[in-house]
């Protein structure tokens, strides 16, 4: 049995040798300790692994979402409706059913496609203000917000994925517009649906909203 703060430290630090317990969970659990907690592991692991959000999280969503995200926001609905699961897997039809309406967040940019399974995925940095939400109980570190996000709080992060790797939408892997050269003359451009947006040597951090456009 675990009953005395050392023991529990060593406990936590057998777990994070053996990779059973992420480093984050352990720091946050040690802390506790030292400010005193009470040293029950299954309490510590619980309040460290569940913690609050951070006041920005992001929503990752498929790009031809985007133009109802920018006018509308992000809408409550039953995960696997905006297509983010894979819907003929029998594990994600179970999964999904276990969760609740909401919109899902997570503490950093999926850049990596976590939650997506799409060629390439937006990333929105999402403002939570007063915004009710709950944990993620399959998903530990991540939420669910129980209200729709109006469009003011929420600002495009990144765009992701192969197609972006490709060339063939305006994004590059980092979420800023990428540039092409041009054909023809020495002016640099970039991609955007049917139209070409001259950067005139600009970095792609400068270009405005208007020139990273709906594509």
């Amino acid at each position: 049995m675990l009953l005395t703060s050392d023991d529990v430290r060593r406990h936590i630090g057998l777990k994070l040798a053996a990779h059973e317990l992420p480093a984050p969970v352990a720091h946050r659990m040690l802390a506790a300790l030292d400010g005193g907690a009470v040293p029950d592991y299954v309490a510590l692991r619980e309040s460290a692994t569940f913690i609050d959000p951070p006041a920005l999280v992001y929503h990752t969503a498929p790009t031809s979402d985007r133009r109802k995200i920018r006018g509308h926001g992000l809408i409550v609905c039953q995960p696997g409706k905006g297509g983010a699961w894979a819907p003929d897997r029998e594990i994600c039809k179970m999964l999904q059913a276990a969760q609740p309406p909401g919109v899902y967040v997570t503490a950093e940019p999926d850049s990596r496609g976590v939650f997506a399974h799409w060629p390439a995925w937006d990333v929105w940095e999402v403002r939570r203000l007063d915004l009710p939400w709950r944990h993620d109980r399959l998903n530990p570190g991540c939420w669910s917000l129980s209200q729709d996000v109006p469009e003011q709080q929420v600002r495009l992060s990144g765009t992701f994925g192969r197609a972006c790797e490709a060339g063939k939408l305006g994004y590059s892997t980092c979420g800023y517009p990428p540039t092409f050269q041009a054909a023809r003359g020495t002016g640099r451009w970039r991609l955007c649906g049917s139209h070409a947006w001259r950067l005139r040597g600009r970095p792609a951090w400068q270009v405005t909203d208007l020139e990273a456009a709906d594509v």
